[in-house]
């Protein structure tokens, strides 16, 4: 079996979706059935400012949500119930975004 930086081909092919490393990538992780790659470049061995990109990173990628999610069993009406809501609240803030562009609503927040 030839190799591929340490790592068989065979093993490189089946690897598990949350194995730690991979011929020099970074962790893996699992979301809605593809790969996402994450990685962070620690500067100057400031650790706590990658590790606060890290979070800021898999917040605005869904990754916390999700791991809540896969945590305990949802029921299949409580699946459909939480899709439902979901695709609610984004038509809510497509349209709150298109009367914003329109002019028909003034922005939240405004300027300081």
């Amino acid at each position: 079996m030839s190799q591929h930086c340490g790592h068989s081909v065979a093993a490189l092919l089946s690897a598990a979706p949350l194995a730690n490393q991979r011929c020099g990538e970074g962790p893996r992780i699992l979301i809605n059935g593809e790969r996402a790659i994450v990685q962070i470049v620690v500067r100057d061995n400031n650790v706590e400012q990658a590790l606060r990109a890290l979070k800021k990173k898999m917040q605005r990628e869904g990754t916390f949500r999700e791991m809540k999610r896969r945590n305990h069993f949802e029921k299949p009406s409580e699946k459909k119930a939480r899709q439902k809501a979901e695709a609610i609240r984004r038509a809510r803030k497509l349209a709150r975004k298109r009367a914003q562009r329109e002019g028909l609503v003034g922005r939240r927040g405004g300027r300081r």
